[in-house]
């Protein structure tokens, strides 16, 4: 009966320990692969799409203009205005707010940051969108290019797009800010 106590007393243990452990790599987990700056920019402290990123693939999308997206959903009081900013070495910023008032100027302000690559008519953004169940924190977003417009597919459907973005000529870059990262 002993034997049987401690078998148990040692199985419980180990569960334990094993769910600690698996918490505080949860909780590690995303300052080890995701930095996060004082204004809450986040970016990954490794990009992969870096390396990858060729010149002329910034020949494919608009670098001098902003790419914005609107979406609302009156139901549960939910509006979102989204710009995307593209630049020539294969960086982009990615901004989010609840009104349509924002500094696309302070990349500092932007929600992330991240590289870019094109393959064929599919623009790939690498975002630090992830969660503890996604590896090293990094997603993938992709999108079709169709006229100068940017449509992110939703996952696992094959016609239906989750958002367009479009150019925006009324929003000004100004480009003498140059990305940090």
């Amino acid at each position: 009966m002993k034997i049987i106590k401690k078998a148990i007393l040692f199985f419980l243990l180990l569960t334990l320990n094993s769910c600690i452990s698996g918490i505080y790599e949860m909780v590690r987990g995303y300052d080890k692969y995701v930095e996060i700056n004082v204004d809450g920019r986040k970016e990954l402290k490794k990009n992969k799409f870096k390396e990858k990123f060729k010149p002329e693939m910034a020949e494919k999308i608009n670098c001098e203009n902003v790419y914005y997206s609107y979406y609302e959903d009156l139901s549960i009081d939910y509006i979102r205005h989204k710009y995307l900013i593209f630049y020539t070495k294969g960086q982009f910023a990615y901004f989010s707010t609840e009104v349509n008032e924002t500094n696309i100027n302070d990349l500092n302000k932007a929600v992330f940051v991240g590289y870019y690559i094109i393959k064929n008519d599919k623009l790939i953004l690498e975002t630090p969108t992830g969660n503890f169940n996604t590896a090293h924190y990094r997603v993938l977003w992709n999108f079709e290019l169709q006229n100068g417009i940017l449509k992110r597919k939703e996952r696992g459907t094959k016609k239906q797009f989750k958002e367009e973005f479009k150019i925006s000529k009324a929003i000004t870059v100004n480009r003498k800010y140059k990305p940090n990262w």
